[in-house]
């Protein structure tokens, strides 16, 4: 099982991020870096650019030209309500202790769009829940990673894909 996220990877880091071609590999990469001094998880999604535009359209806005000069000004409050539906965590499933998500910002890089968001954590975690549904209702194919550290050191890497949109950690 471990071989398929190296190759994974590897597609993705080699195929993915090239400027403007069309791609046929659907997929994300989340870091999710849980901070146990700071209270808080912080994300760094990775995202085709096209594909995160495609999905935000599919839910009936009109193009936001995203990493152009015709990006909308309003382009950031769409993928703030386009992640809230579609990035979720959970703490020790049945308890909550999670706050809001909080919509810090975006950058492109070649084709691809970071977006950085983050999450204040109020009780002691030992068990994490991640709903990564982020494109699976536009590409069939789509796949996303999802590594999870606490306090820098890699926990789990697992993905979540049309038939199984949660991950699942016991820290």
């Amino acid at each position: 099982m471990k071989n398929i996220y190296i190759v994974i990877i590897i597609a993705f880091f080699c195929l993915a991020f090239k400027g403007g071609d069309l791609h046929s590999i659907h997929i994300s990469i989340s870091e999710v870096d849980y901070f146990s001094e700071k209270k808080e998880i912080q994300v760094a999604l990775k995202i085709y650019t096209d594909d995160l535009e495609a999905s935000i359209k599919k839910g009936g806005v009109s193009s936001l030209g995203l990493d152009s000069s015709k990006e909308r000004d309003d382009a950031d409050v769409f993928i703030e309500k386009y992640l809230e539906r579609n990035f979720e965590i959970m703490l020790n499933v049945e308890e909550g202790g999670i706050g809001k998500m909080v919509y810090i910002g975006k950058e492109y890089e070649d084709a691809a769009t970071w977006i950085y968001f983050k999450f204040d954590v109020n009780v002691e975690i030992s068990k994490v829940k991640i709903m990564n549904k982020v494109v699976l209702n536009t590409y069939r194919d789509q796949k996303n990673i999802i590594n999870f550290r606490k306090d820098k050191q890699l926990i789990k890497t697992g993905y979540t894909y049309k038939k199984s949109k949660y991950l699942q950690i016991e820290l």
